[in-house]
């Protein structure tokens, strides 16, 4: 099971798992505000994360995304704070809006070489035969910083 990891007074993260292509999480604290970073790839990871910084007195204020790959994206549905993103990232997941993720559009994209079959074998064990993924839109968008 992944437990938070402290790397500093300021930062916790939670592990990646390479077998679903789970990637770290983290949460910068400051005095005032926490600064949670990445979405992670599915509600479950979101949720894992979200009571690991329960259980350690941790709540965030705000979500950056760092970029829009799925395993960064696919746990925005279960995030209730304000998501802050780059204006490339808000467009891709805009485009991701539209994709099945089911295994005939997971394999056909595979084969188009819009979609690497590492991601969508991550993708089928993750989220299991029951995908359905939403995707909000981020709330905040920036073009440069």
């Amino acid at each position: 099971m992944q437990t938070l990891q402290h790397l500093s007074k300021h930062i916790v993260y939670l592990p990646p798992v390479q077998e679903t292509d789970r990637p770290v999480l983290a949460a910068v604290t400051g005095n005032k505000k926490t600064l949670i970073i990445d979405a992670g790839n599915s509600v479950r990871h979101a949720q894992l994360f979200e009571d690991e910084l329960l259980r350690n007195d941790i709540s965030g204020n705000f979500l950056v995304l760092t970029h829009s790959h799925w395993d960064h994206v696919f746990g925005l549905e279960n995030i209730g704070i304000p998501v802050i993103c780059q204006e490339k990232t808000y467009t891709n997941i805009k485009d991701m809006q539209q994709l099945s993720w089911e295994d005939r559009a997971l394999d056909q994209r595979v084969e188009e070489g819009t979609e690497i079959a590492f991601c969508a074998d991550a993708i089928k064990l993750e989220h299991g035969t029951n995908r359905e993924i939403s995707l909000p839109l981020p709330d905040i968008i920036f073009e440069k910083r």
